[in-house]
């Protein structure tokens, strides 16, 4: 069911990145910030200026509510929020992301989380392929949820363990539970039992998550919403005394819940694994796991983070730099290769330079682009990532690997 293939394979260190220190870790398993001030928040967080936008959204409402007191609405409202309300929702909005934006860069940039994300993240098409004759087979659908034994394990509480099990069904879980932690606890016990329920709920989130942004539950409840606009505006608009609460109540809680889903979903995805406390030895245990699976699929690896794309944040250059450097290490040790991992060592080799090569470019694009005090507000690390790229991206101008000789025409 699992892998147990050579565990030396050179591609397991696409999942390593070099140069990249491990942080320490906050007395309940999340990420610590050595410098905890304000100041080092803004320099690490990927868009420090996102204040902006709250003070932008307060001058919106503060003119907003003056122009409905001058000019009182004469048609019926399409939700019966008042005014702050909505604002309100857009302000907590926009605050959650910015900080799933910060969980998604420390991810990232985290050698042994990024392991688990990109294993949750290619778990996705094989759990389409093979979820039908799963959940056929009375090993995984007739049994007792685990994921309850492991709640009790773990000791956590049942609004916590709810808060990140309802994005999977009990058989999604029961498979990767029977996949990893049957197979592998013996292995590694020093890995808690909350580290494993962490790990297992993260890949069966993920591999049954619908869309990359995370947001399948809110669909459905926008689409509820969405169809109860007209029966409510008619409603109101009418004045009928039976349908008008009832309808307001029912609008109100679908837009509750619509705003709670697309703020949770995606928000937690990213937060829960940066509580994993052993995290080290949970990316050992998935490196063995999957070891077979991935050194069949040489692009899959990459597929974790989408690379080509225009996005020049502080994550894709992280990892844009991390992978270029990969491909001049693994090119520059080729004696070691095994033959018959030459071919898809050169999808590597071509993936990752045209990628590289790609953002590059989009650098100098930005760049160009920029004043001179643009370019200066720039956060120093995010500089010097940069032009590391933009220096990795000329070495590889240079690269000779077995059968194919990488240069820009």
């Amino acid at each position: 069911m699992v892998g147990h293939g050579n565990h030396d394979s050179p591609f397991l260190k696409l999942q390593e990145p070099t140069n990249v220190d491990r942080p320490a870790l906050e007395p309940d398993g999340s990420i610590k910030i050595e410098d905890s001030s304000w100041q080092s928040y803004w320099q690490n967080h990927p868009n420090p200026y996102w204040p902006a936008n709250l003070l932008g959204l307060g001058v919106a409402y503060f003119v907003h509510a003056r122009i409905r007191r001058r000019l009182p609405r004469t048609f019926p409202t399409f939700t019966t929020l008042r005014l702050g309300e909505l604002y309100g929702m857009l302000a907590v909005a926009h605050a959650a992301a910015q900080e799933r934006l910060l969980y998604r860069t420390q991810v990232l940039q985290d050698p042994d989380l990024h392991t688990l994300e990109m294993v949750a993240t290619r778990q996705r098409q094989r759990w389409t392929e093979i979820q039908n004759s799963v959940r056929q087979q009375p090993e995984y659908t007739q049994i007792k949820p685990f994921d309850i034994e492991m709640q009790r394990k773990a000791g956590i509480s049942f609004w916590a363990w709810l808060r990140d099990h309802i994005w999977s069904d009990p058989v999604t879980y029961n498979f990767y539970y029977c996949e990893l932690y049957e197979q592998f606890a013996d292995k590694y016990p020093d890995i808690s039992a909350k580290d494993w329920d962490t790990c297992v709920t993260h890949i069966a989130n993920t591999a049954e998550s619908s869309d990359d942004v995370f947001i399948s539950y809110a669909v459905g409840i926008a689409g509820l919403l969405t169809n109860s606009i007209p029966f409510a505006m008619l409603a109101r608009w009418k004045r009928i005394p039976v349908l008008t609460p009832l309808l307001n109540g029912i609008q109100r809680a679908l837009s509750y819940a619509f705003m709670g889903f697309m703020i949770m979903q995606p928000y937690r995805h990213w937060a829960y694994p940066r509580t994993l406390q052993n995290k080290q030895r949970v990316a050992e245990m998935l490196n063995e796991a999957y070891a077979d699976k991935t050194a069949t699929n040489a692009e899959g690896m990459l597929a974790s983070v989408p690379l080509y794309t225009s996005d020049v944040t502080d994550a894709t250059l992280n990892m844009t730099l991390h992978r270029s450097t990969f491909v001049l290490d693994l090119c520059a040790d080729t004696a070691s290769m095994r033959p018959q991992h030459s071919m898809e060592m050169e999808d590597v080799v071509l993936y990752c330079y045209s990628a590289t090569c790609l953002v590059a470019q989009n650098l100098i694009k930005e760049t160009s682009k920029m004043t001179t005090w643009q370019a200066a507000l720039r956060p120093p690390h995010t500089r010097s990532l940069a032009s590391e790229i933009l220096a990795n991206r000329v070495l590889l101008t240079n690269v000779s690997f077995p059968s194919i000789q990488l240069g820009l025409k």
